[in-house]
């Protein structure tokens, strides 16, 4: 699908979104030592529900037939 308008959303959009997202969590984790942040876990709990999120949404890729409950609590095992 060809975006018409900004206002377009295609399932790839979302996919690179939550890509992006998960990039800057990691960058946001990778660099709070150097802010002088001691606890990182909420840090790190951002990269993990950005990675589990982008790993979803490539599993339901558009001709696939997905659960995304199913997915995300396989992916909590």
């Amino acid at each position: 699908m060809i975006r018409r308008s900004s206002l377009t959303i295609t399932y790839s959009d979302l996919v690179k979104f939550a890509e992006k997202q998960a990039s800057y969590a990691r960058q946001r984790r990778n660099s709070a030592s150097g802010r002088g942040v001691v606890n990182c876990e909420g840090l790190t709990h951002d990269v993990e529900c950005a990675e589990m999120l982008v790993r979803m949404l490539r599993k339901g890729m558009p001709g696939r037939q997905t659960s995304f409950y199913e997915l995300f609590e396989l992916a909590n095992k």
